[in-house]
């Protein structure tokens, strides 16, 4: 017999962090923010293999899937909640099913539930299969609405994370851009949505895959490293083809009237390639301003035509506005303001299209994109494709139709891809048309996926359907009836055999009576994450890859929690441990515009990630406090009243009010630069002698820097050459170069260099000791 808990029957763990308020919900009968009775839960144990049933008509449909560790939690829109213990056990969870029959399959009840705890999303700010985010919202305009892949919902603001996952939608004259982990710009135009589907990227290697779903709307696509690595590492699936970019910006759009239009763009660093796949096959476009058009995933794509930048900023100039505003990509800013610039946009989408990208009342205007193709004939126009438009056509209608439901784009690509090929088998077999369209709709309806009722009305009506027509989302079926006399059998030289669906599965045997426990046990609590956020400072840092050094060895290895510096040097972590040391490597400092050299490093908990901090976290790893790491780098780099360095920020405090801050901050800053072109120069020196990577060379600069702050009694004057002479053998020593004739030679040139950057360092400083810009 089944027994619910109530309140006073479960324990709130003491052991549990987070949100207690967000879990109050589960934990009591009467939620006060949504006014509604919660009821005591009831545990059904999951059985593996069997499928679950769950009582209660209408639950099943319309509950809220949450899950909960390996449990599931159903809870239901008047307050019942049942818990499914064990459901997500065993990597193939069971089917649900109702006591009225419904049925909500294993795989559908993950999507519903998310990888997430409930309420996870807020203290995460993530969500989606990982806590990790794939890039950020860097321009909005309007409301941009986003459901992550645990089911929670939101708006997003300028600078918020996205996620693996996530759905993004815009309404009419919203429009967002994007840029991600690789670099990659994709804006979203108005009506539109946005899958993002999968982001996997190496920083080290520059390599990686992205993919992505564009179910309606315009488009424009600025490749990353990632489509610069590999042909098909980088694509776009749209419901009649998938574009595949390398090396370009692209702009585009879809929407069920009008098909796909697309046009590779110019761009300052050059031209790269798209290509367009689809049944009807593939097409490559390199030329500068082609555009193409695919109306049906079953048909070929159209022949490239030239179009003008005019006509590209008429048809895109709303997600091209949003490439010219990002932050972090200053080439493609200025090819898509120069194509903006071309022609003034005459409304939200450029003034030449309907929900995102179809032709205003039937016809495209002749200064757009999508009127410059509207007489383009199809790349081999003529080939088999031409053959079977009847069935091309009601397989698009299908997919369409299965996309306004939720499904996904290769779910309903992949379905009617079963429906061609019960119909390409028929016309083998020497069916009629109207027998292969008859044949195809069973094989959509067979796949649970699509509808038959487009095949259905592709048939003449002279001759009997036959097939099942869906009349509603729960799948019950009709035959349709024809009353007309049928055509004449055909000629004896010509059989034809029409394909035979086969014969339906025996019924499953009814399932187990649910197996209800009783329990004292409380709900399982969600796992909780922070976030730490900070900045790469040398200048300011951009494009650095951050991560949390998870086993403190300075390499970024798989699991580690990582993200790309934005244009300014902020980063965010998000990792269920955020008490780790912080590593950066490379970037770009943006006051000077050059790389940055070696690896820096923060204790964990830090807020800045500097070459100060570098030093800190060097000599701490040998065994001194944090304090006395502060004070011994204050001593030898003459910083005479010393801030945290572990939380100040010395480019921001150099405008600060206080002029003792200003203070500070310029002591501070004359350090840190000093130290990084030691660095640089010495790094430099060290891996021409040979033999030494440029991680081992930092690092032993460092440890040298580090060595000479513990055993400095006072500041060590580093415009002196015999001081720094002294620190550069100190590194050659440590990376086993003592004697090498290459590094003696250069020792006293390097010398003599970085002495004389250090009193230039020294002027310039004094010079602009009230701060501001010029400090």
């Amino acid at each position: 017999m089944a027994r619910t808990l109530t309140t006073g029957q479960e324990q709130f763990p003491s052991h549990a962090v987070g949100d207690k308020a967000s879990l109050s919900r589960l934990l009591h009968p009467f939620d006060s923010q949504t006014a509604k009775e919660v009821h005591p839960y009831t545990v059904i144990e999951a059985v593996p293999g069997k499928p679950v049933t769950i009582p209660g008509a209408g639950l099943l449909e319309g509950a809220d899937y949450q899950r909960l560790g390996s449990d599931l939690l159903l809870e239901g829109l008047d307050g019942t909640r049942i818990l499914v213990r064990g459901y997500f056990a065993t990597d193939v969870p069971s089917d649900l099913i109702s006591d009225t029959g419904a049925t909500i399959d294993g795989d559908l009840a993950m999507q519903l539930a998310g990888s997430l705890a409930p309420g996870q999303w807020a203290q995460a700010k993530g969500g989606g299969i990982s806590s990790q985010s794939i890039g950020r919202a860097d321009t909005l305009t309007g409301d941009v609405q986003v459901v992550h892949a645990d089911g929670t919902k939101g708006t997003l603001h300028k600078g918020e994370a996205v996620f693996q996952g996530d759905v993004l939608q815009t309404p009419k004259g919203s429009s967002i851009g994007l840029v991600f982990l690789d670099g990659t710009t994709l804006a979203l135009g108005g009506n539109g949505r946005l899958v993002l589907d999968q982001m996997v990227y190496d920083p080290v290697a520059h390599t990686g895959k992205s993919a992505f779903s564009l179910v309606q709307g315009t488009f424009s696509f600025v490749s990353g490293e990632i489509a610069k690595s590999s042909p098909d590492a980088a694509t776009i699936k749209t419901p009649v083809a998938t574009i595949g970019i390398r090396g370009t910006m692209v702009a585009g759009g879809y929407s069920a009237e009008s098909g796909l239009v697309t046009a590779l763009l110019p761009e300052a660093g050059g031209v790269g390639e798209f290509t367009v796949t689809n049944a009807g096959g593939t097409i490559t476009n390199s030329t500068v301003n082609g555009a193409l058009h695919v109306n049906n995933f079953f048909t070929q794509p159209s022949n490239i035509v030239t179009v003008s930048s005019a006509q590209i900023s008429n048809s895109f100039g709303e997600v091209l506005q949003q490439v010219a505003n990002v932050s972090s990509n200053s080439g493609a800013s200025q090819s898509a303001q120069n194509i903006l610039n071309q022609a003034p946009a005459t409304g939200p989408g450029g003034g030449a299209t309907t929900n995102g990208n179809g032709p205003a009342n039937g016809a495209a205007p002749p200064a757009t994109v999508e009127g410059a193709l509207q007489n383009a004939a199809p790349q081999g126009a003529g080939g088999p494709q031409a053959q079977n438009g009847e069935f091309a056509e009601a397989a698009q209608q299908a997919i369409n139709a299965a996309l306004s439901q939720g499904v996904s784009i290769d779910q309903a690509v992949g379905a009617a891809m079963q429906a061609h090929q019960a119909y390409t088998q028929a016309v083998g077999q020497g069916a009629t048309a109207d027998q292969a369209l008859t044949a195809a709709g069973l094989a959509a309806q067979q796949t649970g996926i699509l509808t038959a009722t487009p095949f259905a009305n592709a048939v003449e009506t002279n001759e009997p359907a036959n097939v099942p027509t869906e009349t509603n989302t729960s799948q019950a079926v009709h035959v349709t009836e024809v009353n007309e006399a049928p055509p004449p059998p055909p000629p004896p030289v010509a059989p034809v055999f029409v394909v035979a669906p086969p014969p339906p599965p025996p019924p499953p045997p009814p399932p187990p009576p649910p197996q209800l426990v009783t329990t004292n046990e409380p709900l399982p609590v969600q796992v909780v994450y922070d976030t730490l956020s900070g900045r790469a400072i040398d200048g300011y840092i951009s494009g650095a890859t951050v991560f949390l050094d998870a086993d403190n060895d300075g390499s970024l290895d798989a699991g580690e929690t990582w993200t790309i510096t934005d244009a300014q040097g902020n980063y965010s972590l998000t990792s269920t441990n955020t008490n780790t040391p912080i590593v950066l490597f490379g970037g770009t400092d943006i006051s000077t515009n050059q790389a940055v050299v070696g690896t820096l490093r923060a204790p964990s908990g830090s807020t800045v990630v500097t070459p100060l901090t570098t030093m800190m976290h060097s000599m701490m790893t040998s065994g001194l406090s944090e304090a006395t790491a502060q004070s011994q780098i204050a001593a030898m780099m003459g910083i005479a009243s010393l801030p945290d360095l572990n939380n100040f920020d010395p480019v921001a405090q150099s405008s600060a009010a206080s002029s003792a801050t200003v203070a500070q901050a310029a002591a501070v800053m004359k350090a840190a630069v000093m130290v990084q072109n030691m660095v640089t120069q010495m790094s430099a020196m060290m891996i021409g002698a040979g033999g030494v990577t440029a991680a081992a060379a930092t690092a032993a600069i460092f440890s040298a820097l580090a060595s000479q702050a513990s055993s400095a009694s006072g500041a060590v004057d580093f415009t002196q050459s015999a001081n720094v002479t002294s620190l550069i053998n100190s590194v050659a020593s440590d990376l086993g170069l003592s004697g090498n004739a290459n590094l003696t030679a250069a020792t006293a040139t390097i010398a003599s260099v970085i002495a004389n950057v250090a009193a230039a360092v020294n002027t310039a400083f004094s010079a602009n000791a009230s701060g501001g810009a010029d400090l």
